[in-house]
């Protein structure tokens, strides 16, 4: 009878492995939890309106003339006449 127990050995805890896989791997197969909704964030709209703006350029600059000319106060000949 000893041979008979030795020899049912190696096969019943071959099974009794595969049963406990097979139950390790059944029981990771439960429905996955879906990840959490996102967060609604509130958002301010704004309505834009096209409109024409008014556009001022300012520059700086110098001015040099091509000839240079002296101009007089003639107000000395205006007083004497009068």
């Amino acid at each position: 009878m000893a041979a008979i127990v030795n020899a049912r050995l190696p096969r019943t805890a071959g099974i009794v492995a595969c049963l406990l896989y097979g139950a390790a791997g059944l029981g990771g197969c439960s429905k996955e939890v879906p990840p959490p909704r996102p967060q609604v964030v509130e958002v301010t709209a704004v309505t834009i309106e096209p409109k024409d703006a008014p556009v001022v350029y300012e520059f700086v600059g110098q001015t040099q003339g091509s000839r240079e000319a002296e101009i007089r106060a003639r107000y000395a000949y205006l007083a004497g006449r009068r």
